[in-house]
């Protein structure tokens, strides 16, 4: 499923911590790992490249050691659209990118280039997020497959997930151990309105539980009224989940416009890692 990635490493304490995901990944059949850091237009370009290389090398060596077999790329230009032009020329299935930007505000929010690529982004994005102790950055969530949790509007894009998620149960059904189901149902209706729905989704995530279970794993489901992008976030946080998997557009239609609200919202603040898969 994932069997080339592209890791996007700019030189920071939270995107060396990426390398560490690649463990997990092959436990997914990820076959095939491609390096990059791209070196801005504005930066001394040779001193760069030199220090990206040296870096590279040791890291190369290791994954090769590892059993992957291992690219490195050092273009030079735009890093949002160097990483997306890359990941298509290459073909890849997964891009793998930190999400601590230069704001103090908060350590979880996405900087520029996390931002611009996952909106113009054609493959799947993994996010990872941090945790900032005194003196150093951790990863959140160590193992990232082993509690997903999958909101659902029951569009096509977030039900492509769905199956994205199942396929993952059945690489390797040991590493999943839980899968949280939930959908949001939109306010501004009446509350006959509310129950309706909520119970129109009950039936539906009731049939996706039992196939998620039939293949193998525990499934639970939740239901929430509000606004979507803020439950899906909190509910991640109370279930403790270590992956959040959603489409980066789904039932608003236009993915710039979904973007704008849902998945950058729920990408943005997210505590958790997010996985989001762009719609074909």
């Amino acid at each position: 499923m994932f069997k080339r990635v592209l890791l996007s490493y700019d030189f920071s304490k939270p995107s060396e911590e990426l390398f560490l995901f690649l463990d997990e990944l092959k436990d997914f059949n990820t076959e095939e790992v491609i390096l990059t850091h791209v070196i801005d237009p504005g930066m001394r370009a040779l001193k760069v490249y030199e220090e990206a290389e040296k870096y590279f090398a040791p890291k190369k060596k290791e994954l090769e050691e590892k059993g992957f077999n291992v690219q490195v790329e050092i273009p030079v230009g735009f890093p949002a659209q160097e990483v997306n032009r890359m990941a298509r020329k290459k073909n890849v299935s997964l891009i793998l990118i930190g999400s601590k930007g230069r704001s103090k505000i908060k350590e979880m929010m996405l900087g520029s280039v996390a931002a611009n690529i996952i909106r113009i982004s054609e493959v799947p994005v993994f996010i990872e997020k941090y945790k900032k102790t005194k003196d150093d950055f951790h990863v959140t969530c160590p193992e990232k497959f082993n509690k997903i949790l999958c909101p659902t509007d029951f569009s096509d894009p977030s039900l492509e997930v769905y199956e994205k998620l199942k396929e993952l149960i059945k690489i390797n059904p040991e590493r999943i151990e839980e899968i949280v189901l939930s959908h949001v149902v939109d306010t501004g209706v009446t509350e006959e309105d509310i129950e309706e729905r909520k119970e129109e989704a009950m039936k539906k995530l009731d049939k996706m539980k039992e196939e998620l279970e039939s293949l193998g794993t525990k499934g639970k489901i939740k239901i929430m009224v509000g606004v979507p992008s803020e439950n899906i976030n909190n509910l991640a946080d109370e279930e403790e989940v270590t992956l959040v998997m959603l489409a980066a557009r789904g039932a608003g239609g236009i993915k710039e416009l979904l973007l704008g609200s849902t998945a950058e919202n729920v990408a943005r603040r997210s505590s958790r890692p997010v996985m989001l898969f762009p719609y074909r």
